[in-house]
Protein backbone atom coordinates (compact mmCIF):
# COMPACT_ATOMS: atom_id res chain seq x y z
CA UNK A 1 0.00 0.00 0.00
CA UNK A 2 1.35 3.30 -0.99
CA UNK A 3 1.85 6.30 1.13
CA UNK A 4 -0.83 8.16 0.46
CA UNK A 5 -3.22 5.17 1.02
CA UNK A 6 -1.91 4.49 3.99
CA UNK A 7 -2.35 8.04 5.60
CA UNK A 8 -5.92 7.99 4.31
CA UNK A 9 -6.58 4.62 5.94
CA UNK A 10 -4.69 6.03 9.30
CA UNK A 11 -6.90 9.54 9.44
CA UNK A 12 -9.97 6.99 8.86
CA UNK A 13 -9.17 5.01 11.78
CA UNK A 14 -8.21 7.73 14.14
CA UNK A 15 -11.74 9.34 13.33
CA UNK A 16 -13.42 6.26 14.30
CA UNK A 17 -11.95 5.66 18.23
CA UNK A 18 -14.49 3.07 18.48
CA UNK A 19 -13.58 0.92 15.29
CA UNK A 20 -14.21 0.52 11.85
CA UNK A 21 -15.35 -2.53 10.41
CA UNK A 22 -14.00 -3.25 6.46
CA UNK A 23 -18.07 -2.84 5.08
CA UNK A 24 -17.83 0.70 6.88
CA UNK A 25 -14.15 1.92 5.13
CA UNK A 26 -15.48 0.59 2.26
CA UNK A 27 -18.98 2.29 2.51
CA UNK A 28 -17.09 5.64 3.84
CA UNK A 29 -14.50 5.27 0.77
CA UNK A 30 -17.63 5.12 -1.75
CA UNK A 31 -18.47 8.55 -1.97
CA UNK A 32 -16.53 10.80 -3.98
CA UNK A 33 -14.70 14.05 -2.97
CA UNK A 34 -14.51 17.11 -4.82
CA UNK A 35 -10.79 17.45 -4.96
CA UNK A 36 -9.37 15.47 -7.38
CA UNK A 37 -6.13 14.63 -5.74
CA UNK A 38 -7.88 13.27 -2.63
CA UNK A 39 -10.47 11.76 -4.70
CA UNK A 40 -7.61 9.63 -6.62
CA UNK A 41 -6.16 8.57 -3.34
CA UNK A 42 -9.79 7.87 -1.97
CA UNK A 43 -10.27 5.70 -5.24
CA UNK A 44 -7.11 3.63 -5.13
CA UNK A 45 -7.42 2.95 -1.62
CA UNK A 46 -11.08 1.98 -2.22
CA UNK A 47 -9.88 -0.58 -4.99
CA UNK A 48 -7.66 -2.30 -2.24
CA UNK A 49 -9.77 -2.73 0.83
CA UNK A 50 -13.02 -4.58 -2.23
CA UNK A 51 -10.06 -7.11 -2.95
CA UNK A 52 -8.97 -7.70 0.87
CA UNK A 53 -10.64 -10.05 3.40
CA UNK A 54 -10.90 -8.79 7.04
CA UNK A 55 -7.92 -10.27 8.17
CA UNK A 56 -6.17 -8.42 5.26
CA UNK A 57 -8.47 -5.34 6.22
CA UNK A 58 -7.15 -5.52 10.18
CA UNK A 59 -3.35 -6.06 8.65
CA UNK A 60 -3.38 -3.10 6.94
CA UNK A 61 -5.14 -1.18 9.35
CA UNK A 62 -2.48 -2.16 11.81
CA UNK A 63 0.36 -1.39 9.46
CA UNK A 64 -0.99 1.86 8.52
CA UNK A 65 -0.63 3.56 12.04
CA UNK A 66 2.77 1.29 12.61
CA UNK A 67 3.98 3.58 9.58
CA UNK A 68 2.42 6.59 10.72
CA UNK A 69 3.91 6.54 14.04
CA UNK A 70 7.29 6.01 12.84
CA UNK A 71 6.96 8.57 10.25
CA UNK A 72 6.26 10.64 13.25
CA UNK A 73 9.53 9.74 15.21
CA UNK A 74 11.67 11.07 11.75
Amino acid sequence: MNIECRTLLYHMMKNRPNGMRREEAISALSIPDSDPDIDRIRNALLEQLEKTDVASFLSACKDAALHHFEEEKI
